[in-house]
């Protein structure tokens, strides 16, 4: 027998000899395999089943995704629906804070404002002497602001109501759509596992798509044939037992007996027993035992292959069965989530009808929380008049004192003059009766006799008694009406030592006539003169109209006057620092022992350029010390005298480094050569702070700051040109300091003529003048005061802005005390000679002079846009020191300066911190302090920078140089980012404050600072 699909077919083998026991035992053993039937039979119910499967799993799938298909487009629907009412629930929370915090500030500043009420007391003498002691809060009544402030309080609570109801509507409804979504797509996560397994199976069913059932039908149709075949050859090898029995002597009984009761379905073997045997030969029946002798070895093999077939078969039977009930269930969900989905729909009227009424409610509560915040506002600026008036009533008492006083004066005047006058008449009268009556007939004139005239005063009109309050309640009155600007403009000048009023005859209101120029009118002032913006002596508080074609020739004159001069004055400032870059490439490292070795036993000994980085930063400590007492010489006195004395003495002082002999000669000059100079950087911030508005500041800060890189060209190319000096009784370095300081000296006698402020500008007229100080009233910085005010110290030591500014300035800065000082000495250590180490630094003060006024004209055309520009600069910065440090440093190698040119990007960055520092303070000696404050962050970047270059390591390319400058230039960047954070937010609060036009002309030149100012606005 043998099964072409079995593999476990029976194969031929050898012939051996058989008995009739043998033959029995191999018919008992084929007629036992013949049961295997049952599981044909039973393979076969599977495959029926398994296919009425398919044909119902078909039908419920399609119910199922039509089902599903359509919840979900439904769902998407009521999705949108539920999304809209959370817009509007976020939008109504967002508005109900802004609501509260509206609220809250206005209750915090009408409480603020009754509690002065409440402390302040009212004068004694003002009331009657009966009267208990009163404040001002007695004579008004509270209770209207309770009741008022319990009404929006009221209205805000409703408010809640309705937006809690929305909320909780909108739980529900999620909640609803969350259960239909769980319940529709539940039982999809195990269908797709069946899925993936159908997919394995390599299905191609069109009818179930995903289904596992195809695959698994195929294979069990598969395995039922194997099956079948296997009993057909059983079957065979029975009929074959029976044969052979048969041709065996003695075999016919057994052979019929063995042939009955075979299992029920098996009608083989028993016409085989029955019938007579068809004679053989004996070769026919030898081949015949030997296919029976191999084929009963094989029986058990087909039987364990059939058991084999059914078992996989049941247990796919099975997992049809498992995934017709999941796929029924999941058809029990969508039918589910289809009927909860009609629920859901029959409530959705409710959910929208619920958007709308908390629409509806909070609209008409939102209009009656802001009509009530109207009125608490104006109950608070009520409050407010009603505690200004009394301070002004003070005020008025003093006027009225100081009257009945002059008044009483005059009069007491006239009586003595009066009581005199009689006297003298009577006297003369006595002395003509004494010479004259005697010959005088008394008739003549009846009046001779009559004695003089003599006179009394008498009050014709009112009644008053004004109240006798001391002079320091009036003196505290006035400066409270002055610290909130409610100006009192006497009529007439009033003692300074009972009230402290003061007329300056300097002060005067520049008005306009109709089509004429503006002219000067005297303007009577509060208080001393002194302690005010040298703007007030020439402006109103009040703004002024001017014409604008006026306004853009003035700013004209302004730049061509100012600019030029801070430009050359600048450049020398930075020439003359980093000449000494260039002078040790001719010669002064060695003459003046500047580079010493510290270890002659390597070859070549290793030397070190310590003494030559002390030097360059001992011209920053030089820096620091005369860096506070020179700007108080420029704040306190005349800018231009004050800068034509130091810079004549800073250009004799360059000069004499060209006598210097030794280092510690040079460490003296340097000193005392950083001390002077200090006064230029600060002397020129505060210049441009005082002659330009906030949005023109950053392009003429860059004019004047962009000289840094064109003077490293242009003294790059004089140093180039004493490069050539072959001969002279100088070394080539002092000739380069002789012509430095003869430069300085010519600038500095050019400085005489620079004005102190816009006030007094002798190249303006004074219309013009006018003009340019006028020009300065909205951004609030004001113009120049030359007092010293420790109140505005003391803020600018706790402004963390300025704290900010400070330190980035340090950290910017370090580059430029290793580039300056040592940037040709790092160049040549590339591979170039002396003359190319010059050379080389023209890109990188081009990149300087370039990006400096660009970023300087994107700054002054783009709003809020210094500090993005800022951080954008540092990369090329931190990109240039990475390069050089990590590059390849062979001879003439072009990398490492490609890194050094891009590293003169640090130029825009400082620029800017210059700019954001001096554009974002107020008020003169603040100014000053900040100019001075981001100048000694300068010195100390610039003391920092040289001492990380390391001679030592210069074999691994500076790396503590490099690495240090990268991390200072990603503090930079943080710092900038946290300026910018906090800045935005200022002027967030300050945008939320009441606005007033006129308020806000009178402060802009009362010498407030920034944060005295709420009208002042920070520029990012």
């Amino acid at each position: 027998m043998v099964s072409s699909n079995s593999s476990a077919s029976i194969r031929e083998t050898s012939p051996a000899p058989t008995s009739l026991d043998t033959l029995v035992s191999h018919l008992v053993a084929s007629k036992r395999s013949l049961s295997s039937i049952e599981h044909v039979w039973r393979a076969n119910e599977i495959v029926t089943s398994t296919r009425a499967y398919l044909e119902n799993s078909v039908i419920t799938s399609a119910r199922t995704s039509f089902l599903r298909a359509g919840i979900t487009t439904q769902l998407h629907t009521l999705e949108s629906v539920h999304a809209h009412s959370k817009a509007i629930e976020a939008e109504g929370a967002k508005e109900y804070a802004g609501v509260l915090r509206t609220l809250d500030e206005a209750d915090e500043r009408l409480r603020r404002t009754l509690d002065t009420l409440r402390t302040t007391i009212v004068e004694h003498s003002l009331r009657p002497e009966s009267d208990q002691r009163k404040n001002l809060l007695d004579f008004v009544d509270e209770g209207g602001v309770d009741k008022l402030l319990a009404a929006v309080e009221n209205s805000a609570n409703a408010a809640k109501e309705a937006h809690n109801e929305l909320v909780q509507t909108n739980l529900g409804f999620h909640s609803d759509l969350g259960r239909i979504q769980n319940i529709n797509h539940g039982s999809q996560s195990s269908l797709h596992e069946w899925s993936k397994k159908g997919a394995a199976g390599g299905s191609h069913s069109n009818m179930a798509p995903g289904s596992p059932i195809p695959d698994m039908l195929q294979s069990m149709e598969d395995r039922a044939k194997d099956m079948a075949d296997n009993l057909e050859s059983l079957v065979k090898h029975f009929d074959l037992c029976v044969t052979a029995i048969k041709h065996t002597e003695g075999g016919g009984d057994a052979a019929q007996r063995l042939a009955d009761d075979l299992p029920e379905g098996m009608d083989v073997g028993q016409e085989i027993a029955s019938a007579a045997p068809e004679p053989i030969t004996d070769q026919e029946r030898e081949d015949m035992l030997e296919v029976l002798a191999n084929d009963a070895d094989q029986v058990e093999e087909v039987l364990a292959e059939i058991r084999d077939h059914i078992n996989e078969m049941e247990s796919l039977f099975g997992d049809t069965t498992a995934y017709v009930a999941e796929l029924d269930k999941d058809h029990s969900n969508v039918l589910e989530a289809f009927r909860q989905l009609e629920s859901l729909e029959g409530r959705l009227h409710g959910f929208v009808a619920q958007s709308q009424v908390f629409v509806t409610r909070w609209d008409d509560e939102k209009a009656k929380v802001n009509e009530r915040m109207s009125e608490l506002e104006s109950l608070g600026d009520f409050y407010s008049g009603y505690l200004s008036a009394y301070d002004n009533l003070l005020v008025e008492i003093g006027r009225r004192q100081f009257m009945e006083q002059q008044m009483e004066k005059v009069l007491q005047d006239a009586m003595r003059k009066l009581d005199t006058l009689y006297e003298e008449d009577s006297m003369k009268r006595e002395a003509f009766k004494t010479d004259y009556g005697d010959f005088l007939p008394v008739d003549i004139w009846p009046g001779l006799i009559n004695p003089p005239l003599r006179f009394e005063t008498a009050q014709v009109n009112g009644t008053e008694k004004v109240p006798d309050i001391s002079k320091s309640v009036i003196q505290r009155a006035i400066h409270r009406v002055e610290g909130k600007h409610n100006f009192y403009l006497a009529s007439s000048r009033i003692a300074e030592k009972t009230i402290p009023y003061e007329t300056s005859p300097s002060t005067t209101t520049m008005v306009q006539a109709a089509g004429g120029p503006l002219q000067p009118q005297p303007q009577q002032q509060f208080g001393s003169s002194s302690e005010k913006d040298a703007a007030a002596a020439i402006v109103p508080d009040h703004a002024v109209v001017y014409d604008r074609s006026l306004a853009r020739r003035v700013q004209r004159k302004i730049d061509w006057f100012l600019i030029p001069i801070m430009w050359f004055g600048y450049g020398l400032v930075y020439y003359d620092k980093a000449i000494l870059g260039s002078a040790v490439l001719f010669g002064m490292t060695q003459d003046l022992q500047l580079r010493v070795v510290v270890d002659p036993s390597t070859t070549p000994p290793i030397t070190s350029t310590q003494r030559l980085s002390w030097a360059t930063s001992m011209f920053y400590f030089g820096m620091l010390a005369g860096l506070y007492p020179l700007t108080f010489l420029l704040q306190r006195f005349n800018i231009g005298r004050v800068l034509c004395g130091i810079v004549i003495l800073w250009g004799l002082i360059c000069m004499l480094t060209a006598a210097v002999n030794n280092w510690q000669g040079l460490f003296a000059q340097r000193f005392f050569l950083g001390f002077v100079e200090s006064i230029i950087p600060t002397g020129f911030m505060c210049i441009v702070s005082g002659y330009y508005t906030q949005e023109e500041q950053a392009l003429r800060q860059s004019w004047w700051f962009s000289s840094t890189g064109a003077w490293t060209i242009i003294g790059g190319a004089l140093n180039y040109g004493f490069a050539q000096i072959t001969g002279g009784s100088l070394r080539r370095w002092q000739y380069i300091y002789l012509l430095a300081g003869a430069l300085t000296v010519g600038f500095g006698c050019v400085c005489f003529w620079i004005p102190n402020s816009a006030v007094d500008a002798w190249f303006l007229t004074e219309e013009e003048r006018v003009v340019a100080v006028e020009r300065l009233r909205k951004g609030q910085t004001g113009v120049r005061c030359q007092m010293l005010k420790k109140e505005q110290l003391r803020e600018a030591l706790l402004d963390i802005k300025i704290w900010l500014v400070f330190f980035m300035m340090a950290a910017a800065y370090t580059v430029n005390g290793a580039v300056s000082g040592f940037g040709p000495l790092i160049v040549s250590t590339f591979g170039y000679t002396t003359l190319e180490s010059i050379l080389i630094q023209f890109p990188l003060g081009g990149i300087v002079f370039v990006f400096v006024l660009l970023t300087g004209y994107f700054s002054s055309r783009v709003r809020n846009i210094n500090l993005i520009l800022l951080i954008l600069c540092c990369l090329p910065v931190i990109a240039g020191c990475a390069m050089i440090w990590k590059s390849e440093w062979y001879p003439r190698a072009p990398t490492p300066v490609a890194g050094y040119t891009i590293i003169g990007f640090f130029g825009p960055v400082v620029f800017l911190i210059i700019n954001i520092g001096m554009a974002n303070v107020a008020g003169a000696t603040k100014k000053s302090f900040t100019a001075a404050a981001i100048f000694v962050a300068y010195c100390v970047g610039n003391i920092v920078g040289p001492q990380l270059i390391k001679t030592q390591t210069l074999d691994r390319h500076y790396p503590e140089l490099w690495l240090g400058l990268i991390i200072c230039y990603c503090i930079v960047i943080i710092l900038a980012i946290s300026l910018y954070l906090h800045l935005r937010t200022e002027n967030k609060k300050r945008d939320r404050l009441p606005w007033n036009e006129a308020e806000r002309d009178k402060m802009a030149f009362r010498d407030l600072t920034d944060k005295e100012n709420p009208y002042f606005r920070y520029v990012l």
